[in-house]
């Protein structure tokens, strides 16, 4: 599972950075929401560490970031 998620908000981006995960090969997928709605996301397969929003929305969101294993099994989100 990565940890230690952060977002740094940018003019017209939102830089996300994470620690990653202790399994290796894993890749990871990028979630977004505003307030209670569903869930929106923004990378499937991702392997870098860090991640730029480059077309954040304008209210409060939330942002996720779980590890998928080569099974396809899903950790819990950062």
């Amino acid at each position: 599972m990565p940890s230690g998620l952060i977002c740094l908000p940018e003019q017209a981006a939102v830089q996300l950075r994470w620690d990653p995960s202790p399994e290796p090969g894993v890749v990871y997928r990028v979630s977004r929401r505003v307030g209670t709605g569903s869930w929106d996301e923004l990378e499937r397969t991702w392997t870098s560490t860090e991640y730029t929003d480059r077309t954040p929305v304008a209210k409060l969101a939330e942002y996720a970031v779980k590890a998928v294993d080569a099974a396809g099994n899903a950790s819990e989100a950062a």
